[in-house]
């Protein structure tokens, strides 16, 4: 349990790392990317795929520790 708790600390450092370098949530991201300038360089597509997967875990392992407790 302590290492669940553990990567959930660590995907959500991951995910704030993310909204203070694009000044936004993955959901507004998500939206906006296409829009943006370079929005569909090989860099953004490679931030959103990554961020994406930090999302997608943190959902994951927060699925998984309400199951253990």
């Amino acid at each position: 349990m302590k290492d669940l708790i553990l990567k959930i600390h660590l995907l959500k450092q991951e995910n704030l790392r993310f909204e203070n370098k694009w000044e936004m949530s993955f959901t507004e991201f998500e939206q906006k990317s296409p829009n943006m300038p370079n929005g569909m360089s090989y860099e953004t597509e490679k931030e959103y795929y990554q961020w994406e997967g930090i999302i997608t875990d943190m959902e994951y392992y927060a699925k998984e520790l309400k199951q253990c407790t």
